[in-house]
């Protein structure tokens, strides 16, 4: 199984109405798979975030649905379809890695728009002598 092939989209992470159980994963015939609720629940018990559990659900549900793909229980799930999975997850495309603009920037560079301010743009005022961001910096120091 490698990303080429697209998993069934089959099962969904469902809304629940309990707080020990804010989510929980159903099959393709909607019903409840309870070792994942089991799961979750504890997970909720734990004082872990709704959200995280919502995340964890559908981390799960595509993990069952890489078993449904090959046909396997989770029961009898090896580590043959662990390292299918993974392979899979390695290979499968990201929208998320895909840049949008092709003027946008890459990668791990700093956006200079962003409040955030970069040891490398911190410059020195040349007229008060004090330390600047880069955008203040910029406007404050004279040409020669």
């Amino acid at each position: 199984m490698d990303g080429r092939g697209q998993l069934p989209s089959v099962g969904e992470v469902v809304k629940g109405s309990r707080p020990s159980l804010p989510w929980f994963v159903v099959d393709a015939a909607g019903r409840e798979i309870e070792p994942v609720s089991r799961y979750l629940r504890d997970l909720a018990l734990g004082d872990a975030s709704a959200l995280t559990g919502r995340s964890y659900g559908y981390d799960l549900l595509r993990w069952f649905r890489g078993l449904w793909a090959v046909d396997v229980g989770w029961e009898q799930a090896t580590e043959a379809e662990m390292t299918a999975m993974v392979g899979w997850l390695r290979t499968a495309p990201n929208p998320q890695r895909r840049r949008s603009h092709p003027n946008s920037m890459p990668a791990g560079v700093i956006n200079p728009q962003s409040p955030q301010v970069s040891p490398l743009l911190l410059t020195y005022h040349i007229v008060t002598g004090r330390l600047n961001s880069g955008r203040t910096a910029r406007k404050s120091v004279r040409p020669q």
